[in-house]
């Protein structure tokens, strides 16, 4: 029996790893049909250009959903680590808490203009605009969810450090 945590692992695997694999997959096929019919063929498709730009969104706004899952987006690590662990959970629960209470504040303007996008179309497919932007919702969601969970780990670091005040020294 599947549970609900191996459910939610296989939706995210799903939204932050295949969906961007495919999508990337897609632009680069794409962009090669592309390449091909205007230098080649001297023929240029329209549609190729639409295609790879909604491909090109999807890819990078799931793509950056699995970067900060992971962890591994860039910071500033050099002067990070000069930091006490106690200094380093405080900069994580400030600079996490205003990520998410930015991305919250922004939520009510995004709804608002997906709304609008639901009226608009492509030029050349006619894909709504609403479904080429889609992914941003899933950023949106996923980063706030990520900074939450890391404002989580840094107060139980505080929590540990305050617990046994030997483990909060400069680190290195």
């Amino acid at each position: 029996m599947v549970t609900l945590r191996k459910m939610g692992k296989i939706v995210i695997n799903v939204f932050e790893t295949y969906l961007p694999m495919i999508s990337f997959l897609i632009m680069f096929i794409v962009f090669i049909i592309q390449i091909f019919f205007r230098y080649i063929l001297q023929s240029p498709l329209s549609w190729t250009v639409e295609i790879t730009q909604i491909a090109y969104i999807w890819t990078i706004f799931l793509g950056a959903c699995f970067v900060a899952r992971k962890k591994e987006h860039i910071c500033f690590s050099i002067v990070y680590d000069l930091f006490s662990e106690k200094t380093r959970a405080i900069l994580t629960i400030i600079a996490s808490g205003l990520i998410v209470f930015f991305l919250l504040l922004s939520i009510p303007s995004t709804l608002e203009y997906f709304k609008f996008l639901t009226r608009r179309k492509t030029n050349v497919l006619f894909i709504r605009f609403h479904i080429a932007y889609f992914p941003y919702l899933v950023f949106l969601a996923m980063t706030c969810s990520y900074g939450v969970r890391d404002i989580f780990h840094a107060a139980s670091t505080l929590r540990q450090i305050k617990n046994n005040p030997n483990i909060g020294g400069i680190s290195k």
